[in-house]
């Protein structure tokens, strides 16, 4: 015991010692948060005129967004909506469209998405596209996904992540359209092999065109 113990302190305390490091995309969510605590802290002393106020909100509003609080980012920008101007803000109807898809509120999510693309055309383009494609595939409305992420392809700066790839195949899927499905389906796997989904359409794919041979 005298020789094992030490040893086994030794190591406990090297434990202790040794910080946990943070995944930078938790440290990025929790700077977000905290800033937008400050602001909170600075609109209740100080009481800033109309258009500071209107700015200030918007900002905390923003950071809130950074932070994934979309309840609270939501509950900002809807008093904006309310204040005269506030609408009027640099890509207000963008983010409260993500606010809205945070919430899970798609019906909103898109509708304001689609006016920030109809007004707002060079803003966060590939991201506006990529969430409004997310929400009409959970509306069930996956003839306007695909639509929205084919066109959004043609961009050769648009990145196709694992999200385009099951939302496209999984679309044309739906849609009975297994001929267009497979091939991207199978895309999709060479670069994310780890998607069970990709992987089930590609199933579900060969197995409905083997059914259709003569």
């Amino acid at each position: 015991m005298k020789i094992i113990l030490p040893s086994l302190l030794l190591f406990f305390y090297s434990c202790q010692s040794t910080p946990v490091k943070e995944n930078p995309a938790e440290l990025e969510i929790k700077r977000n948060l905290e800033e937008a605590r400050k602001i909170e802290e600075k609109l209740a002393k100080e009481n800033p005129a109309d258009d500071k106020k209107i700015e200030l909100i918007f900002e905390k509003s923003k950071l809130l967004l950074n932070g994934k609080a979309f309840r609270e980012a939501l509950e900002s920008l809807e008093k904006l909506l309310l204040i005269k101007n506030g609408s009027r803000l640099p890509h207000f109807y963008y983010y409260l469209g993500v606010a809205y898809f945070g919430e899970g509120n798609n019906p909103k999510a898109i509708s304001f998405l689609l006016r920030s693309e109809k007004e707002d055309t060079e803003f966060e383009t590939h991201a506006k596209r990529k969430m409004l494609a997310k929400a009409y595939n959970a509306e069930g409305k996956h003839g306007q996904a695909v639509a929205i992420l084919g066109k959004a392809s043609q961009d050769k700066t648009f990145a196709k992540d694992l999200s385009f790839y099951e939302i496209v195949a999984g679309g044309f899927l739906r849609l009975n359209l297994c001929n267009r499905s497979l091939p991207i389906a199978e895309e999709g796997i060479l670069k994310f092999p780890e998607s069970s989904v990709l992987k089930t359409i590609q199933q579900e794919c060969k197995e409905k065109i083997e059914q259709k041979k003569p």
